[in-house]
């Protein structure tokens, strides 16, 4: 799924348009995050998490291949363009950093006296991981009302 879905979400972007793909991204991420988050799992339910990590990684994978093509919507100045590259790639590999170090801290937190960890943590986990999804659907939605209508005006 890694290595297919951004070549995939490319396609279906050339298709559909890059800012409905991220759009769309997004809400899979949203919905597959509350599911995990009001989901206490058990053998019963293995086949709901197992798709659900499924469509998570597909809506993941694919914004991860489209989201720098959002950058020609936003008119960045061409002397510009290597700023907005870095600061993308901080905010969205950010994660990759975070989140062990979230998740470490939250089953630190829920871990007992007794060594016993407490499994709602992942409850509060994706919840939060869902809310940060929500804010990158919200902002996908509000980047067309922030493209300058000329484009030879930067986006302030």
């Amino acid at each position: 799924v890694r290595a297919l879905m951004p070549l995939a979400a490319g396609v279906l972007a050339d298709r559909i348009g890059k800012l409905k793909v991220v759009g769309y991204s997004f809400a899979v991420c949203v919905i597959c995050f509350a599911v995990f988050t009001s989901t206490q799992g058990g053998s019963a339910l293995t086949w709901l998490l197992f798709m659900n990590v499924a469509l998570l990684a597909v809506g993941v994978f694919s914004l991860r291949g489209v989201y720098f093509a959002l950058m020609k919507d936003t008119h960045i100045p061409h002397h510009l363009t290597g700023l907005a590259v870095g600061v993308i790639s901080l905010i969205g590999f950010t994660p990759d950093i975070i989140v062990p170090l979230f998740k470490s801290a939250l089953v630190a937190r829920f871990t007992s006296a007794e060594g016993v960890l407490d499994v709602s943590y992942h409850q509060y986990f994706y919840g939060v991981l869902g809310l940060v999804s929500a804010l990158g659907f919200i902002a996908a939605l509000k980047l067309p009302q922030r493209a300058p209508q000329n484009p030879k005006t930067p986006l302030t």
